[in-house]
């Protein structure tokens, strides 16, 4: 899209979406979507945010990156973000960790 050539070298564990942003066809992605946040983001007004995160239909997984501070929400019916459904919800958060794991470990 930006007209440069990919870096052999790189490996990519992402999926060409030029289709879908470019508005040829529609695209449904095939792998799960997740997100590193850079060390050196604070967050907004300074709070820290989670260092990892990764939605997955209606919910979102966030978490920082030493395992600590998990959060999971229900994008669906809380898109404020107030309810953290970690402790209400221990199924789905087992679900979603072990598949933040994996796509942390398959881009490493």
């Amino acid at each position: 899209m930006a007209g440069t050539k990919p870096d052999n070298n790189v490996k990519n564990v992402g999926e060409r979406m030029y289709a879908a942003i470019s508005g040829v066809k529609q695209v449904k992605r095939s792998k799960l979507l997740f997100w590193i946040r850079s060390a050196y983001r604070r967050g907004d007004n300074g709070n820290n945010s989670p260092d990892l995160g990764m939605p997955k239909r209606d919910y979102k997984m966030m978490i920082d990156s030493d395992g600590s501070h998990i959060q999971l929400y229900n994008d669906e019916k809380d898109m404020g973000k107030s309810q953290n459904l970690k402790d209400t919800e221990p199924d789905k958060t087992a679900e979603l960790m072990n598949e933040l794991e994996d796509c942390c470990q398959s881009s490493s």
